[in-house]
């Protein structure tokens, strides 16, 4: 795939965070444990180096998957 495991694992946490963000109202520390991450502030520079925006703010702006 041309990208390393680190990489793939950064990319699942990434798309698990936005899912619970779009679906959940999960306090954002316990969604950064739930995705892998230390700490919520490491959530968020990952985040914001790969999207441009903050968690919270992609949040208020998601609209939530219906299925």
């Amino acid at each position: 795939t041309g990208s390393t495991v680190r990489e793939e694992l950064s990319d699942l946490r990434l798309a698990e965070a936005r899912r619970l963000l779009k679906n959940t109202k999960l306090p954002l520390r316990d969604l950064a444990a739930k995705c892998g991450f230390r700490t919520f502030s490491a959530l968020k520079s990952i985040f914001l180096r790969r999207y441009g925006i903050s968690p919270r703010t992609y949040r208020n702006s998601a609209v939530p998957d219906i299925s």
